[in-house]
């Protein structure tokens, strides 16, 4: 083949650097405990104490020591990616799942107190 029909190489890629958020995973609680809902159904899956369990969109997020129904409880935060009204914390079986359990629109760095 000719210098002309041989093909280009491919450059490198540029590397991207890693971006640390403005958080500090210190200040988080290593646990919390729930004990409010008014719902008769819906309170014997989210009561109950939960553990620290990773980080999803920049907030901590846990898990029920105990399952419901053969189910995980993840109490975890969703940002508003995919809208203001997805934003805050959720019950459910999976971080980010469609399947949830109860809801607050707080946009605290920590579950809420109360709600």
């Amino acid at each position: 083949k000719s210098k002309a029909e041989k093909k280009p190489k491919a450059e490198k890629a540029e590397k991207v650097p890693k971006v640390q958020g403005p958080r500090d995973t210190l200040d988080w609680p290593k646990g919390v405990a729930v004990s409010g809902c008014k719902d008769k159904t819906v309170k014997k899956i989210v009561r109950g104490d939960f553990k620290f369990a990773g980080e999803n969109h920049a907030r901590p997020y846990y898990k029920r020591d105990e399952k419901y129904n053969d189910l995980d409880v993840m109490l975890y935060y969703w940002d508003d990616r995919d809208g203001s009204d997805f934003s805050g914390w959720w019950f459910g079986p999976k971080v980010g799942g469609d399947q949830v359990w109860a809801y607050h629109p707080g946009r605290d760095t920590t579950p809420p107190e109360s709600g």
